[in-house]
């Protein structure tokens, strides 16, 4: 009985030695699968607009602009979003082009946001994942995306008159981008 536990007890020692020494040559803990060991992208770190203004692209601040402008459609929320840009010191003309500027990037991007939200709302949590065919179109969306917001940011320089270019690009650079955060995979983006 005693010869039976003896080699049990080796035999269990000798199993979690070996299962140590393969994890510490692989560096992953024990009984974790490969997928979940080796990160296939590395981590994410936090950019702070307020302490790095310059590391938060002009097309996520444009975007953000953008996007809140053409949001508002009631008569009150279009009243708000001109005295914000009001603050901005533009002139009458400079907002009603900086208006529609917002408002063309809505009607173009928002062709896109439809169609990824159609491919991705396939992929409910307790559907399969992603095709190869699905990411590649994503992909290509948020391509075609980037490509519209540069392209609405570039027209404002004949949208706008040249002061009123000139302080929509103060507004981002001094204000926007400094009150934005954004993680270290869009500014790579």
């Amino acid at each position: 009985m005693r010869r039976r536990a003896t080699l049990l007890l080796t035999v269990i020692v000798g199993i979690v030695a070996v299962a140590t020494l393969a994890s510490t040559i692989s560096n992953k803990p024990i009984g974790v699968p490969d997928t979940l060991a080796k990160p296939t992208k590395p981590p994410t770190s936090l950019i702070d607009g307020a302490s790095n203004p310059q590391r938060i692209p002009d097309r996520v601040a444009y975007s953000l602009v953008f996007t809140m402008i053409a949001s508002h459609r009631t008569e009150p929320e279009q009243n708000r979003i001109r005295a914000y840009i009001r603050q901005m010191g533009l002139s009458d003309a400079d907002s009603s082009a900086l208006i529609a500027a917002a408002q063309e990037y809505a009607l173009r991007v928002g062709v896109t946001d439809n169609q990824a939200n159609t491919i991705i709302m396939r992929y409910h949590p307790a559907h399969p994942p992603l095709s190869s065919e699905d990411k590649n179109y994503l992909e290509k969306l948020n391509k075609q995306r980037k490509s519209i917001v540069n392209d609405v940011a570039a027209s404002l320089s004949q949208r706008l008159s040249a002061d009123g270019f000139v302080k929509v690009r103060q507004h981002i650079n001094e204000r926007v981008k400094r009150k934005t955060k954004i993680t270290s995979d869009e500014e790579l983006e």
